[in-house]
């Protein structure tokens, strides 16, 4: 497999009648055919390269974040509910350290009075689990009273 920075697409290379299917997630982020058996027609004894048709984006998935909490209400996000506290765009590439200040609070409803604990679980647009190996994160959330 290689990787052309000029033209930002994936080659895969498949030799001696070597077939290889993709994960879904894998054929989406180097833009193949998710289920897409790649070299299916490819004569033994033969070397066979595949391009994929559209520039690959290895961090197609994380463009936006979205932070959930269990302490806030849930709210319609597409048709479902959910507790979505907010949805951050990502600046930045991979090891960068990101600041980001909002100078406008944005308030929802928490979900009960008393807790002991708040859980935050941050996605992406697909749903997939974002994990931080490196540094921390720092998630401050301000509380006000509801006025009636």
């Amino acid at each position: 497999m290689n990787y052309n920075k000029h033209s930002k697409k994936v080659k895969l290379q498949l030799s001696n009648g070597a077939t290889l299917k993709l994960s879904d997630r894998l054929s989406e982020n180097l833009v193949f055919v998710p289920g897409e058996v790649l070299g299916e027609n490819v004569v033994r004894d033969t070397t066979y390269a595949i391009e994929s048709p559209f520039i690959a984006d290895p961090n197609v998935d994380l463009y936006l974040l979205y932070i959930y909490t269990d302490i806030i209400q849930p709210e319609m996000v597409g048709g479902v509910f959910a507790p979505l506290l907010r949805i951050v765009t990502v600046k930045g590439k991979d090891g960068d350290m990101i600041h980001e200040i909002f100078d406008r609070p944005h308030y929802c409803p928490v979900s009960r009075k008393n807790f002991q604990s708040i859980e935050i679980v941050i996605r992406t647009h697909t749903g997939r689990f974002v994990s931080f190996d490196r540094g921390k994160l720092i998630v401050k959330l301000h509380f006000r009273l509801k006025h009636l």
